[in-house]
């Protein structure tokens, strides 16, 4: 997908442009090695027909036949398809702040992949929609907390009905639309797997985690 992304881009310079470009200037504009610029370019020529010529290191594209030209039909495989889907259903609904602020290019950059797909309009593609039923909703400061003792390897101290107690957090997922905390419950000296929307409250601890070794996470809701 990152080639079909620049070279997108390339084509779209080409035709705009009515003077060469170089390799130079085609790696600032594309922001790739020059490596990755030659490769495009042979690709754009030799593969997909181009009307692409070149002088030493400056490169434009040759009238008129430019103006009549098109990229041919580049479809998604059926796993890039489905990439595709997740990452916009995933993107679409984080609601505004610094975060949706920092996904934003890459927000756009997965529309715009979706444009390049032959015979397909942007709006046409907001009738496929990726739904969790039964998705459960989970307190924004619970998920922070659990979150960094996860990736920060510290221990937690949970609150709620059945579950309250010191836990070594080892794995957080996402299934069914539920999120799960696996942990290591100190207390019982068991290993729980716990749904975040039980959980009343989550402190960190400034204690290490203990790492509990198996060959696999027990992740019971993928069976």
């Amino acid at each position: 997908m990152y080639r079909l992304t620049k070279l997108q881009r390339m084509h779209e310079l080409f035709c705009a442009r009515r003077t060469p470009i170089t390799i130079d200037g085609l790696m600032q504009e594309l922001g790739c090695s020059r490596a990755t610029v030659l490769q495009l370019t042979e690709l754009l020529r030799d593969r997909m027909g181009a009307p692409l010529e070149h002088e030493g290191a400056e490169y434009h594209y040759r009238r008129p036949e430019a103006d009549d030209y098109t990229l041919p039909a580049m479809w998604l495989n059926a796993a890039e398809l489905d990439t595709v889907l997740q990452l916009q259903a995933l993107l679409g609904p984080i609601p505004p702040g610094p975060l949706a602020q920092a996904l934003e290019p890459l927000r756009r950059r997965v529309a715009r992949l979706v444009d390049l797909q032959p015979g397909v309009s942007g709006s046409a593609w907001r009738r496929i929609r990726v739904s969790e039923p039964g998705a459960r909703r989970v307190q924004p400061a619970h998920m922070a907390a659990i979150a960094q003792a996860v990736l920060s390897r510290l221990r937690l101290r949970l609150e709620g009905e059945f579950i309250a107690g010191e836990y070594s957090p080892q794995y957080l997922f996402h299934c069914r639309g539920r999120w799960l905390l696996d942990a290591w419950h100190h207390g019982a000296e068991a290993r729980r797997t716990i749904a975040l929307e039980e959980i009343a409250a989550a402190g960190l601890l400034d204690k290490p985690a203990v790492d509990i070794e198996e060959d696999e996470p027990p992740f019971a809701c993928l069976f």
